[in-house]
């Protein structure tokens, strides 16, 4: 399948993506450097409220006709919140194109953030709020992130609480947008099959207005771990658990490496470790999985499992054991050699997600000021040692290091 992957700035400083492939659809996406983690204390949960305020009406569209501008032509408009950034993006038939980044700009500029719907969205949040309290398996993750990170923002919850959330003004929004949605800040992204020349011109018609800027603010790093052990009685069927530590950032040169570990260990194939010893072989849990989120200046590795009550004490017996192997032996050539080749293919059908793509390669221009080809990261995977990955693991996987959470029913 053809592909071209163009980058380039406008007068003002904004970056843009271009991923040039054949298909069909098209995707216009923003992300905006500026997450959970930017909010300003007592305010938790505003990025995630902004996120969905943004559709709630601008200078020349109703909230209703945001809505009905995408859905209206087949294609989809939506968004996503984490801990360090804020995505709005449509997906469209490819020559709904330009009304889809008219949308966009329109959205990420000019949002009114009406007070009437303000205070309705803040009932509809406090709804999603309560959801995922119900959810024990959803709010473990959450709640982990919170034991782990402390009071650091990192640990804040993406959407906040019910209490925070009632805090919120239009004067608040409307700083949080003047101070993060900047040309520092952004990048915008576009997956179309269309020439490079068009999308230069849609990009200035649309953001040549916006504010440049400058970035000169620093996050403030998470220095202070302090592993925990809480239980807590939930009312709920199943145990749910956690373990995990803080792990390596994005620039970190073992990224690759515990990536690589983690799939073998909690991956989403069916031969990762965890799911053969403790589903295949005991049949002691439907789902077993282990995660590494990615920050800017941090991570977290973390591993998940759903049981019976009576059963948790060995599920954390079997994942010690399988963690203690990591340590205390280095992985075969062999056995490495057949783990890259796995990560490598399922690295490969995630690039067919080409919404997926695009907004990880804007990610990597927020994040580094760059794209890094399919080539590099395939090269950093086949140049990992067995003695990198040991070290790694006695590195993160000392039981002495990591925290666990479980809610038992």
């Amino acid at each position: 399948m053809f592909s071209e992957i163009n980058r380039f700035e406008l007068p003002n400083g904004l970056r843009v993506v271009h991923h040039r492939v054949q298909g069909e659809v098209a995707h216009c996406a923003i992300l905006v450097d500026a997450g959970t983690r930017d909010e300003p204390e007592g305010l938790e949960g505003l990025a995630h409220f902004i996120e969905h305020t943004l559709f709630k009406g601008t200078k020349k569209r109703s909230p209703m006709r945001i809505l009905e501008a995408v859905d209206s032509v087949g294609g989809e408009l939506n968004a996503w919140t984490s801990k360090e950034e804020t995505c709005i993006y449509a997906s469209v038939p490819k020559k709904y194109l330009g009304k889809a980044v008219d949308l966009i700009a329109d959205i990420v500029l000019h949002a009114q953030f009406p007070k009437t719907e303000l205070e309705k969205e803040k009932d509809v949040v406090a709804e999603e709020i309560r959801s995922y309290q119900d959810s024990p398996s959803e709010q473990l993750f959450d709640d982990f992130e919170t034991q782990v990170f402390g009071k650091h923002p990192l640990g804040r919850n993406i959407l906040g609480t019910e209490d925070s959330l009632k805090k919120f003004t239009r004067a608040d929004l409307l700083q949080f947008v003047k101070t993060h949605y900047t040309t520092s800040h952004l990048v915008l992204a576009i997956s179309a099959d269309v020439e490079t020349e068009a999308i230069k011109q849609l990009a200035l018609r649309h953001f040549e207005h916006l504010r440049s800027s400058t970035r000169t603010e620093r996050r403030n790093r998470f220095t202070r771990y302090r592993p925990q052990e809480k239980t807590e009685k939930r009312d709920t069927h199943q145990a749910h658990c956690m373990i995990g530590a803080p792990a390596f950032s994005a620039a970190h040169p073992n990224r690759t490496a515990l990536a690589l570990i983690t799939n073998v260990l909690g991956g989403p194939a069916l031969n990762s470790r965890l799911n053969i010893s403790i589903r295949e072989k005991a049949g002691l849990a439907y789902t077993v999985e282990a995660n590494y989120t990615v920050y800017s200046d941090s991570g977290l590795f973390q591993i998940y499992f759903g049981t019976d009550t009576s059963q948790v004490d060995r599920c954390m017996h079997i994942i010690d054991k399988e963690l203690s192997k990591f340590r205390d032996q280095k992985l075969s050539p062999a056995k490495l050699k057949a783990a890259v080749r796995q990560l490598e293919g399922q690295l490969l059908l995630n690039r067919e997600n080409k919404l997926s793509v695009l907004t990880n390669l804007a990610r990597q221009v927020l994040l580094f000021d760059r794209i890094e080809t399919p080539e590099t990261v395939q090269k950093r995977l086949l140049a990992l040692s067995p003695e990198q990955l040991q070290d790694v693991s006695q590195k993160l996987f000392h039981p002495k290091q990591l925290s666990r959470l479980s809610f038992l029913g």
